[in-house]
């Protein structure tokens, strides 16, 4: 009984997070267009930076997976791109990070990953 409770309290937050993970998202991406060094950019970096820590105080936290290998239990794969540099299944591009609250998983980060080419070593 006292776990449910705590898991409860715990997890309360999930719509709240939800929402500021999509407020977040808009703000990378607004920080992505502009260029650094613009007074705008800064603005939004701190705003940015402000947030992140605010949710990392309530144990809402970004997790980005470049370079990881694909785990379909936080990860979906969108697309795979040839890279024959990489084992197959890296994560080579991160088009979404996934959050998490207190180490369980919030949404799932989307991803590229990599695959063997199919001409590769047909030289």
């Amino acid at each position: 009984m006292q776990k449910q409770i705590s898991d409860t309290s715990d997890y309360a937050v999930t719509k709240f997070a939800s929402d500021m993970i999509d407020s977040c998202d808009n703000l990378k991406k607004v920080m992505e267009i502009l260029k650094d060094g613009d007074p705008v950019h800064e603005g939004i970096k701190v705003a940015y930076q402000r947030i992140m820590n605010d949710l990392k105080k309530h144990g809402i936290e970004e997790v980005d997976p470049l370079g990881e290998i694909f785990d379909s239990n936080l990860h979906q794969s969108v697309v795979e791109r040839d890279d024959n540099k990489k084992e197959p299944g890296t994560i080579v591009e991160v088009l979404q990070t996934s959050y998490t609250i207190k180490n369980r998983l919030q949404r799932p980060a989307m991803v590229i990953l990599s695959k063997k080419s199919a001409d590769c070593g047909s030289d």
